[in-house]
């Protein structure tokens, strides 16, 4: 629950638009990080990446990258 509640925190996300990718710690700092699609659109692939080295006090993660695609 508190990392779907830091990750719909971010003002363009929903809790309907958005799928884990993946949860592992690719940071090794003990805490596990993720890649999440937030994409919006059939036509758009939109990934970003949340680690936890750099969040705030008192939060798990933050968004420190993200990619965006459209298609045709």
């Amino acid at each position: 629950v508190f990392v779907v509640d830091t990750v719909l925190s971010e003002p363009v996300i929903t809790e309907d638009m958005f799928h884990i990718l993946f949860a592992g710690d690719l940071d090794r700092d003990g805490i596990p990080d993720l890649i999440i699609d937030i994409s919006n659109h059939y036509n758009v692939k939109h990934y970003a990446l949340f680690l936890s080295n750099n969040a705030e006090y008192g939060k798990l993660l933050k968004r420190v990258a993200d990619r965006r695609t459209v298609g045709c």
